[in-house]
């Protein structure tokens, strides 16, 4: 489970500068039942920045990291901690309470098979490439 919430107290009474709930800033600490993962935008009692553009930090993050070929949820969150760590110059942390039993991959990394097709495909254009220069070489000698 991804929470990307802001985590503030959205009943501030702006008048009196109280609120209506009796917790403090940001969502309470949690803990992940066993097999589930649950990641929040930022550490328990801290609030979540919302962003300038038309995600929050977080969500660019995880839209940016998620889903890399071979590359687990906890790489991923990983990577995630550091894109938002860097674009709030670490102001906000974001945490996961992770309980699971296996590494998830939300795709599968590639099988030998095509990288080697794919080097293949790229020798072969190497070699076509080396052959189109060898002949105009030699067409220019020749004249």
């Amino acid at each position: 489970m991804f929470l990307d919430a802001c985590r503030d107290n959205p009943f501030i009474d702006p008048m009196h500068g109280y609120t209506r709930s009796v917790g403090s800033r940001g969502l309470a600490e949690t803990e992940a039942s066993l097999g589930t993962l649950v990641a929040y935008a930022a550490q328990p009692g801290s609030v979540a920045s919302d962003g300038a553009g038309h995600h929050s930090p977080f969500t660019t993050a995880l839209l940016k990291n998620l889903g890399r070929p071979g590359d687990s949820i906890s790489q991923s969150l990983t990577r995630v901690r550091r894109a938002v760590c860097d674009a709030t110059r670490g102001n906000q942390i974001p945490q996961d309470f992770n309980s699971l039993l296996d590494e998830i991959y939300f795709t599968p990394a590639s099988s030998e098979s095509d990288k080697e097709a794919a080097l293949r495909a790229q020798i072969a254009a190497a070699q076509a490439k080396i052959n189109q220069l060898r002949n105009k070489t030699k067409k220019r000698w020749r004249h």
